[in-house]
Parts: structure tokens; C-alpha cells; sequence
């Protein structure tokens, strides 16, 4: 739930930052207001969804990115390791 807590956190202060409100933003992205409410407190009782997430994010003018994790970067990869074992 670290990746939601963060995703709430960011999407709270583009939001700000743009001066949106919770229905404003709830409405450009097609999401209710109550879900942008609870995402930005840390209260979503579920996952969001990528798709959801992604039109959020797009909503505020933001983009959501899949990246390798910085040891699999330096050339070690844990997932490798993992199918080893």
C-alpha cells in the first residue's frame, strides 16, 4: 500500500498546486469525488486500479511509469534470483 500512500500524496499536491478542487479533479478523470478523497488520505480500503490510477494521474497532467528497482539496475536482478531459488 506504500505505492497508494505515495500516489495519494502526489496527486494531493499537483492538485493543490493546480487549484482544483476533489470534484474538479473527480470529474476530469471520470473517478467520484469520495475516491480522490480517500486516495489522497490514505483511505481506499482497496487497490486502486492502473486504469483508474493512470486517468487520475493523466487528469493532473501527470504520468504513471514502470521502472526496474535500482539493484537491477547495476546489473543485478532480483528476479532472477528468485527464479534461481
Amino acid at each position: 500500500m506504500a505505492v497508494i500512500a505515495e500516489l495519494g500524496a502526489l496527486v494531493r499536491r499537483r492538485r493543490a498546486d493546480m487549484g482544483l478542487t476533489q470534484a474538479t479533479v473527480a470529474a476530469l478523470s471520470g473517478l467520484s469525488r469520495a475516491t480522490v478523497n480517500k486516495l489522497e488520505n490514505g483511505a481506499v480500503e482497496t487497490d486502486l486500479s492502473l486504469n483508474r490510477a493512470a486517468r487520475l494521474a493523466e487528469a493532473l497532467g501527470l504520468s504513471l511509469t514502470i521502472a526496474p528497482p535500482e539493484e537491477a539496475t547495476a546489473g543485478k536482478s532480483p528476479a532472477l534470483d528468485i527464479a534461481a531459488r
